[in-house]
């Protein structure tokens, strides 16, 4: 008898309207910015790395609200 290999969970993106380059991942029904899953952080230390608060970062992760001094300093860690 053969053993069925699981399937890996699969993740959806949602961009968020407003912020150009910015998506949040829906992952084990567990919403985070694209960056922030990519690199393993926690929010409080990713607020730091961004120079954006904590709750401007739930805020977008859970309603997918637009906040504005988020694009810039996401996208320049995103280059790095």
């Amino acid at each position: 008898m053969a053993t069925r290999s699981k399937k890996a969970p699969k993740k959806q993106y949602y961009n968020i309207p407003g912020l150009f380059g910015i998506r949040v991942i829906v992952f084990q029904d567990e919403n985070k910015l694209e960056l922030r899953h990519m690199l393993g952080l926690p929010r409080d230390k990713f607020s730091r790395l961004v120079n954006v608060s904590v709750r401007a970062i739930a805020k977008v992760e859970s309603n997918k609200e637009k906040v504005e001094k988020l694009q810039r300093n996401y996208i320049e860690v995103k280059r790095l």
